[in-house]
């Protein structure tokens, strides 16, 4: 899963146009429309993908705030960001 996740996230920084945050949203959203995702799988901590990506722990928490608010992911206390939908409430 982190892979997949990963390679799509690196290959949104190609898009100039987008901030930091936004690459990680990208290649989530990209990620969930291939079927690499399923309800209750854990996504990697921000610590680990500050460090893989480089970027700022706040970039991040960005990323999964802005994904949470859109009903993909939601935080369990002390434990991290879970899948919990597999389309955005919006949809």
């Amino acid at each position: 899963m982190t892979t997949g996740l990963i390679n799509k996230i690196v290959k949104c920084r190609e898009i100039q146009e987008l901030y930091k945050y936004e690459h990680i949203v990208v290649g989530f959203q990209e990620a969930i429309a291939a079927n690499e995702f399923q309800i209750g799988d854990k996504l990697p901590s921000i610590d680990k993908m500050a460090k893989i990506l480089g970027y700022s722990r706040m970039t991040i928490d960005k990323a999964y705030k802005t994904l949470s608010a859109t009903g993909f992911i939601s935080p369990v206390r002390l434990k991290g960001y879970y899948i919990t939908s597999l389309a955005p409430y919006n949809s």
